[in-house]
């Protein structure tokens, strides 16, 4: 009889409970140096240097050493189509906003310049592409839990110079070694008038930066989609059980229940997914 689960209840079972199983006992399948070891010939290696050794297996597991038989089969898929999402990336489109929920602590908004910043160095951080996301998956069906997209006050706090006044800045160009000019900036205060250059301009600074806000976000939602992924690719494929749905929101932080359906999922390929803003919706 096929057992009806959700992928990350599927997920959590290939990874703590089947896929274990791969080189353990008499069953081979070590990756590197252990290639080819038995389980207890590990386990005897531990009795002399009270140590694993580089003892995972080709599934990223630490084998169960006291456990004589194979994977079950669905777990080995599951384990093969996570393997295939290394080739996965996550782009976003030119709407893309995590931040459209963020009131600072004067009930002020975020201004363009600093939404726009915040997420291009967000998303520079985040860990979604170059292979990444095979890793997060079996670290999340490990644990038992999913990527935080934590909230938090912010606030907009002018920036102060040494004495703890108001900093002044101001815009200077300078010649460049190819002719051309630099635009830099510069200390904004005339010291032997006691007041500001004319032109000169006061700056105010986030506190906390917002960006640690996007990267969590950036990589929730990168895996909510990598599931996504997971279920379009092993749906009507196994052999003992039938898969649900994605019972995550994509944009929890913007008051949507943490278990109904995502406002906007793509249940085809990961890297034919893109993140799209709230207008996408």
């Amino acid at each position: 009889m096929m057992k009806r689960i959700g992928i990350e209840a599927l997920l959590a079972w290939a990874y703590r409970q089947e896929l274990p199983k791969a080189g353990s006992g008499a069953v081979r399948g070590h990756a590197g140096p252990g290639a080819g070891i038995g389980g207890w010939d590990m386990v005897a290696d531990y009795g002399e240097l009270l140590a694993l050794i580089d003892t995972s297996n080709a599934w990223g597991c630490v084998p169960d050493f006291g456990i004589e038989d194979t994977p079950h089969e669905d777990a080995v898929m599951v384990g093969e189509a996570v393997a295939a999402l290394r080739d996965a990336s996550f782009e976003p489109a030119p709407d893309y906003d995590v931040l459209a929920d963020l009131v600072l602590d004067d009930g002020s908004l975020l201004t363009d310049e600093e939404r726009a910043d915040c997420h291009a160095r967000g998303l520079a951080i985040a860990r979604i592409n170059e292979g990444r996301m095979p890793a997060t998956l079996v670290r999340m069906a490990m644990l038992g839990t999913s990527p935080a997209w934590a909230n938090w006050p912010v606030a907009r706090k002018p920036v102060r110079n040494a004495q703890g006044g108001a900093a002044w800045f101001r815009k200077a160009t300078r010649p460049n070694s190819d002719g051309g000019e630099t635009v830099v900036e510069l200390d904004g205060y005339d010291r032997q008038r006691q007041r500001p250059h004319p032109g000169a301009y006061k700056k105010t600074r986030l506190t906390p930066d917002p960006v640690q806000l996007v990267i969590e976000r950036v990589e929730y939602q990168a895996w909510v989609l990598a599931l996504a992924s997971l279920v379009a690719d092993l749906d009507g494929k196994l052999t003992a059980h039938v898969l649900d749905g994605v019972d995550r929101a994509l944009w929890p932080w913007e008051g949507q229940a943490s278990r109904t359906a995502p406002r906007v999922l793509f249940a085809g390929k990961v890297s034919e997914a893109r993140m799209r803003g709230p207008c996408a919706a």
